[in-house]
């Protein structure tokens, strides 16, 4: 069984744009009406409202107010690219879930799709089959679509403001919030598999999720 180091990179995403309701102020007035201060100052009030709600998103986007782990909470999109090598393999494998992050710290975990690609060095290439042809296949390719991965059960989650760092109770994943709608982060594993030979297996992944609308 192989594992492999998770390596949580930014990569450069649309930032999931989160869908809000346009400014809407609560008073219009027609040509030749006549406008009351009160409903002139419930405009400016809604008005006011809406940009200190922007300013307050941009701060914690910005990093100048701490992100909580309320603002954390939430559903997710997650897409996971990850590849490994090993003495006796190399592997691409990308996988994409929905990831949901309770206020209460639980987290549920959904496969969605599993996509793995294996490919290995073969050690018959260049040698004779039992028919006398010659195997011209370097490598051997496998795919496989288990639901096997880094967030693979449900786990609970918490959240450092001081470091800003998400952490899963039994994994080695870790995600930094560069917004209240995403967090990428890394994780490092190494393992050894069977005793003779000893195979050591190391990768490296991408985690990106990204809150739904």
């Amino acid at each position: 069984m192989k594992f492999t180091t998770s390596i949580l990179v930014s990569a450069t995403l649309a930032l999931a744009a989160q869908a809000h309701a346009a400014t809407v102020v609560p008073n219009t007035f027609n040509s030749g009406q006549a406008a009351s201060a009160s409903a002139v100052n419930a405009n400016f009030a809604a008005l006011a409202t809406a940009i200190d709600g922007v300013i307050a998103r941009v701060e914690k986007l910005e990093g100048s107010q701490k992100i909580t782990a309320f603002d954390i909470a939430g559903t997710y999109n997650m897409m996971v690219v990850n590849s490994g090598v090993g003495t006796s393999y190399v592997s691409q494998e990308q996988t994409t879930a929905t990831v949901v992050l309770s206020p209460g710290n639980n987290v549920a975990f959904t496969c969605e799709t599993h996509v793995q690609e294996e490919v290995a060095p073969n050690a018959m290439y260049g040698r004779p089959d039992t028919n006398g042809a010659i195997d011209g296949r370097p490598f051997l390719t496998t795919t496989n679509s288990s639901c096997a991965g880094v967030l693979s059960a449900p786990t609970t989650w918490s959240y450092d403001m001081g470091v800003r760092k998400v952490t899963f109770a039994g994994t080695n994943v870790e995600l930094m919030p560069m917004g209240p709608g995403l967090l990428i982060g890394r994780a490092y594993n190494i393992a050894t598999n069977g005793s003779n030979p000893v195979h050591t297996n190391l990768g490296s992944s991408l985690l990106i999720l990204v809150r739904k609308q």
